[in-house]
This record gives structure tokens, sequence and C-alpha cells, in this order.
């Protein structure tokens, strides 16, 4: 892939210009009839960035293993080895400075769940990282139920761990999904986070009915509040109607 230093993306983004980028991908998937495995993949990725001129920016190698059950039951690993170049510093989570400079890389990362076909599912997730001169972890779990067809609710707990050479930080997200669907036509969610980092809660509530194929009515409604001491002040609230009408001739 190559990216201008020129380019220019009026209806998108682009995050970072003056690139070529070449992935390789080996992959090997045998079928092995033990521990009721349904199949066992080998990965091996790897990826080079240079720029115009032909020097580095980045590169990593990671190898992966993902053995998948017959029950559904899965579980993901891979570890990854790299540099990386910052032509410019910035901060991180705009509180830890982060100098430019040319950086190694490491990542030990894992994914288990259970199958989704259960009726209570447990996610782990895990990503250790040495980067930018220090280490930047995350953990989190996660536990969605679904009682009946018509709901279902999820919470998600994330622990992200910062040591860097210009500062530290723990910052936690705590995420409540409820999903109630009286019919195929009707539909509510609700998501519902705390983030202990920027001391503030957020709210986002959803109903969408469809009226008829292709026709919908959404009515959305968001709110956050937090403000340093004081939780529950109100920061920011919004609403939204929304009506699609298909009509074929």
């Amino acid at each position: 892939m190559y990216v201008s230093p020129d380019v220019r993306a009026d209806l998108g983004f682009v995050t970072r210009t003056d690139i070529h980028r070449t992935d390789v991908n080996v992959r090997f998937a045998p079928r092995p009839k033990l521990l009721g495995l349904r199949r066992l993949d080998f990965l091996l990725y790897g990826q080079v960035i240079t720029n115009r001129g032909g020097t580095v920016q980045d590169w990593t190698v990671s190898p992966n293993i993902n053995p998948e059950w017959g029950s559904g039951d899965r579980i993901f690993a891979w570890y990854s080895v790299g540099s990386t170049r910052l032509e410019e510093g910035f901060k991180l989570s705009d509180s830890v400075p982060v100098p430019a400079g040319q950086y190694r890389t490491w990542s030990v990362n894992w994914f288990a769940t259970s199958s989704a076909r259960r009726p209570v599912v447990l996610r782990f997730e895990g990503m250790l990282q040495g980067m930018f001169g220090g280490t930047v972890h995350s953990l989190a779990t996660e536990l969605t139920g679904a009682p009946s067809a018509n709901l279902a609710i999820g919470l998600r707990v994330n622990r992200n761990l910062v040591h860097l050479p210009g500062g530290s930080f723990t910052a936690d997200l705590g995420t409540l999904r409820l999903t109630v669907a009286p019919s195929t036509r009707l539909v509510a969610n609700a998501l519902i986070q705390y983030n202990a980092f920027k001391r503030d809660v957020s709210g986002n509530f959803r109903v969408a009915y469809t009226f008829r194929p292709g026709s919908d009515l959404f009515l959305v409604f968001n709110e956050r509040r937090g403000e340093g001491d004081r939780l529950w002040a109100p920061r920011e609230r919004a609403g939204l109607i929304k009506l699609t009408y298909l009509s074929r001739l």
C-alpha cells in the first residue's frame, strides 16, 4: 500500500502520509482430531513501513496461535516484536508526553472466549506492551448473558496501566450494555460507561422501529456527566430523531 505525502482526504482521514507498507502473511491450519479441537491456526505476520526515501518507519513480526474447539470456545494468542519511529511528539491521553524518536516495541496478547451459542458468554483479553520507552498494558474481562431471545445484557471492565519516562497513570473503564427486542420490528439499546480516569459517566440510548421493510424510525438520546469532583454534573446532552422512508416506484 502506498500513501502519497501530498494526499488529501476530504471525505475521511489518513493517520499517516508518505508511506510504503508491505504485509506478509503465512498461515497453516490443520484439523487435528484431539482434545475436541475443530481447527488449529498457526499464523506468521510481518509488516514493514518505509517513507518515499526508503527510510524504515515501522516494522513488526508476529507469530500467532488460534485453537478453536467444536463447542465454539476459542483462545487467540500472539507475540510481536518490532520498532516504530515518531516524527513528532504527542501527549498520551493529554497527560503524559511522548517525545519524537525511534522506539523498540514488543507485545504479548491473548483473547479467550466461551462459545457465543451459550446463554452466558465470558471473555478475557490482555495486551502487555513495551513501547515509547516504557510499558502500556491493558487487561479486560466481559460477561454477557442472553436469558431469552428478546433480552441481552453485558458488563465489561477494562484497566489500562501506563508507565512511561514522562509519567504514569491508570485508566479504568466500565461499560454496561442492554438490548431489549420486544419484536423483530422494535429494538431498544442502552450503553452506559464510567471512565475513572476522566471522572465522567456517559449514556447512549436508542430505540429503532421498522414500520415497513427499508423504512425506519430512530430515537436517540445521549448524555454525559462529570466535571471535576462533581461526578453527576451535566456536561453534554443531545437528542436525535431520524426517519427513513423507502418508496419503490
